[in-house]
């Protein structure tokens, strides 16, 4: 369409940031970035109806008109590359396919992140920094672009068994490291004020929340940062979440990683949050760049190999000047999962102060009151109360909640599955050493 009355709406593939639009049964509404305005806009106009705008679609509508949609090009490429690249042969040049995706890949993530961090002034570039592979890279990048002033900020609770690793971390890229202190009776307080925020119910991206909630504020007060970058994401491409090893052929496992993709649950509550605060947030791992160039790699490459979550992209990265060998085969936890000791999980502390909140009737009556992602815990049932006192008669705005695929539980947190503690039981390190 053309015109100067032409609007338009255009998603990004990744699903970092929401995007809505208003429609009336004759003409078209405003594009909305966020659903609390979306919200507004529908009280105001009781005869409009929300749409959501799915992952690399772009909206427009010329002079008026019903929203059209269309797609446009997206972070899921056929694969460019065929066969078994961690063992085919030296090319003519003497170096691997395996040395040449190495220094592809080396060359991307050092680019996207060099370019965002220029988005900052000098002294306000900070970083959420844990001892796993996906921050410690982007660190790394970022000393090596002798970035001044880097600020690396570490939450978790007296036991998180993280700490050691960020403040190592911290220390080779000689960052102005701040540790934030993880209360879990204290953050439980702020959940009214973040559901407004997030504007969803769903546990998983609740509970990420109070953790960014919770540095974003502290940041706020104390610190001066403008831009933040986050490692949330990689997980998701590289598909190295745990359950993924239950997959039970490449198919079933590439099927995942595009779901997962493509409903972006959780990676919205990022920006919703340090929007908040006035911070930009920045995925350097959901860059179109990226997820094009790591996707267009054949599914048989990419999956789990010898019980090794990540295994392909560790495999990229060895002998990098990205990451060391003891960081990048490390085991994959997830953020609300390292924020604290297995034996003291701050998660149970959310579940005790959320039962202790929820009269036993409710919840007993819980597949009554709620038909639509029923609360499988007084915790899931806490937050979607709340929800709808902030939100009245607007559950269905949340399509689907997290669960984790392949039956490895109901619960969000790995800690809670069967399968963690034998995932703990392989020495990756150990592991790869044998085998070479």
């Amino acid at each position: 369409s053309s015109g100067i009355n032409a609007e338009y709406g255009v998603r990004d593939g990744t699903g970092s940031r929401d995007l809505c639009y208003l429609e009336y049964p004759n003409r078209s509404g405003p594009v909305l970035a966020g659903l609390r305005a979306s919200l507004l806009n529908h009280y105001q106009h009781k005869n409009g109806q929300i749409r959501h705008v799915p992952l690399g679609c772009i909206v427009y509508n010329d002079r008026g008109n019903t929203w059209r949609r269309k797609m446009h090009a997206s972070a899921f490429q056929p694969p460019q590359y065929g066969g078994d690249i961690l063992t085919a042969p030296p090319c003519r040049t003497g170096i691997s396919l395996l040395g040449q995706m190495r220094m592809r890949l080396r060359n991307i993530i050092k680019q996207i992140i060099v370019a965002r961090s220029r988005y900052s002034t000098i002294g306000k570039v900070g970083l959420l920094l844990s001892g796993g592979l996906n921050s410690r890279v982007i660190g790394n990048v970022l000393r090596d672009e002798q970035v001044k002033g880097l600020k690396t900020f570490f939450i978790g609770t007296k036991t998180a068994h993280e700490r050691a690793g960020a403040e190592n971390g911290a220390k080779s890229i000689s960052s102005q490291h701040h540790d934030i202190m993880l209360v879990a009776k204290q953050a439980f307080e702020d959940v009214p004020k973040i559901i407004e925020l997030i504007e969803t119910y769903d546990s998983a991206s609740v509970r990420k929340a109070i953790l960014l909630y919770t540095v974003c504020k502290y940041i706020h007060e104390k610190s001066a940062v403008d831009v933040l970058f986050c490692g949330e994401g990689l997980d998701d491409v590289a598909g190295s979440h745990i359950f993924y090893k239950n997959a039970k052929n490449a198919d079933e496992y590439d099927e995942q990683v595009e779901f997962n993709l493509k409903r972006p649950i959780g990676r919205e509550v990022y920006d919703k949050i340090a929007s908040w605060f006035g911070i930009t947030i920045v995925f350097p791992f959901l860059d179109p760049l990226f997820t094009a160039h790591y996707l267009s790699f054949t599914k048989e490459d990419r999956v789990p190999r010898f019980g090794i979550e990540k295994y392909f992209l560790r495999s990229c990265l060895d002998h990098s000047d990205l990451i060391t060998e003891e960081v990048l085969w490390k085991h994959h936890e997830d953020w609300v999962d390292s924020a604290s000791s297995f034996n003291k999980f701050w998660v149970k502390t959310l579940k005790k102060l959320s039962t202790v909140r929820v009269p036993t009737e409710e919840f007993e009556k819980r597949t009554e009151i709620y038909l639509h992602n029923t609360p499988l815990s007084t915790e899931e049932f806490y937050y979607r109360d709340l929800f709808e006192k902030i939100f009245p008669e607007q559950f269905a705005l949340v399509p689907a909640v997290n669960r984790p695929s392949f039956n490895v539980g109901t619960d969000p947190s790995p800690r809670t599955w069967a399968i963690y503690p034998q995932h703990l039981c392989i020495d990756f390190l150990h592991t790869i050493r044998v085998m070479i």
